[in-house]
């Protein structure tokens, strides 16, 4: 092993994923724990959620993305009614909970490859791509009212809800194309 990964690997074991987050979204960095130990990829969805209510979140440059790839995130992420000027990115994760973005304003949302128990997208509105590819364990998806300004691509995505409505579009309006 290098100098450089112990290091990382001491400095991960030493701080809260908290942290490490947001010298991550200061730094236009994933927080990548796909490596990391079971118990050391968990990751509050209140973390998230907190970094997003800063202060110091506000004001921010275009290098500044929340990516966190191979977590496994607990509780619900929440960004309900909350503009969020970069993008939000979800790469290789466990959801133990859905997602909730009614009413919020993104510049940008990606939950690739993740378990995904639901997206909540009421009246969202995206100035860029909503990105669910390859997302596996869905049960719905709602994203009636929303706006999405340029594409929307479920490819490769399984959404099961048997008897019921899995994806609810009702109203969307889509810049772009919907690649299924």
């Amino acid at each position: 092993m290098s100098y450089g990964r112990w290091v990382t690997i001491m400095t991960r074991r030493q701080r809260p994923v908290g942290e490490l987050l947001k010298r991550k979204f200061i730094d236009g960095l994933a927080l990548d724990l796909s490596d990391e130990s079971q118990a050391s990829r968990i990751v509050p969805a209140a973390d998230i959620i907190r970094l997003l209510a800063s202060p110091r979140s506000s004001g921010i440059s275009d290098k500044r993305r929340i990516e966190i790839v191979g977590a496994e995130i607990t509780g619900v992420v929440d960004f309900s009614h909350i503009n969020i000027p970069f993008p939000v990115i979800f790469r290789d994760c466990k959801f133990h909970a859905g997602v909730k973005v009614i009413g919020a304003h993104l510049r940008e949302l990606a939950i690739t490859s993740c378990d995904l128990p639901a997206l909540e997208a009421e009246h969202a509105k995206v100035a860029g791509d909503l990105d669910l590819s390859l997302t596996r364990k869905c049960d719905r998806i709602e994203l009636a009212g929303a706006s999405i300004a340029n594409d929307i691509n479920l490819t490769g995505a399984t959404i099961k809800r048997p008897g019921q409505i899995a994806v609810n579009a009702g109203g969307v309006a889509v810049g772009g194309d919907v690649d299924c």
